[in-house]
């Protein structure tokens, strides 16, 4: 989906505040060009405890709010580093490290592994991206 909207709309993740590794879910959006989201409540959220909407115990804005920041700012460098541009190719260079291509000759390695992974003279850390060109 992300090769054929990419550069033309914006394109949204579920909210990632509800997955255990937010780190990785971020390193998703990376990969694919996808905007994080976030599901927030400004209302005190203990109230849900003990009903249908338990699983909604993480969204309370002022516990993520630096966290959100936080994540838009790593988000955003590889936003910047796309600049808006056509996502060309994504390819798989081994299990859990991918290297998309924009129109822009940008390049952008995730790695969600534990160890670093290098390849044709980049170096990626372990989960984390790397841009190139």
């Amino acid at each position: 989906i992300q090769l054929v909207i990419s550069g033309k709309m914006t394109y949204t993740s579920e909210p990632i505040n509800l997955n255990e590794d937010i780190r990785l879910e971020l390193l998703k959006c990376i990969e694919g060009g996808t905007t994080p989201t976030y599901l927030i409540s400004f209302g005190n959220t203990s109230a849900l405890k003990g009903t249908d909407y338990t699983e909604y115990y993480s969204i309370d804005y002022e516990i993520l709010k630096k966290g959100i920041i936080e994540s838009y700012e790593y988000v955003d460098k590889a936003v910047s580093a796309a600049g808006g541009s056509e996502l060309v190719s994504h390819d798989i260079l081994a299990e859990g490290v991918t290297v998309s291509t924009y129109a822009n000759g940008a390049k952008i390695y995730v790695n969600k592994t534990d160890k670093d992974y290098t390849a044709d003279g980049v170096t990626v850390k372990a989960k984390d991206y790397t841009i190139k060109g």
